[in-house]
């Protein structure tokens, strides 16, 4: 079996797609971190 040769069209399609796994993975990281961020502020309450 003959070993496949990348042209410049693959690595540019190579890379298009793993910058593209890496936003996602960035934007997962930053959810999981970042925890219950809806946007809205939790208001304290004093128990007494």
């Amino acid at each position: 079996m003959e070993e496949r040769t990348f042209d410049d069209d693959d690595a540019k399609l190579l890379f298009e797609v793993l910058f593209d796994i890496k936003a996602l993975l960035a934007g997962l990281v930053d959810y999981v971190v970042g925890g219950d961020d809806d946007g809205e502020e939790e208001e304290e309450v004093d128990e007494p």
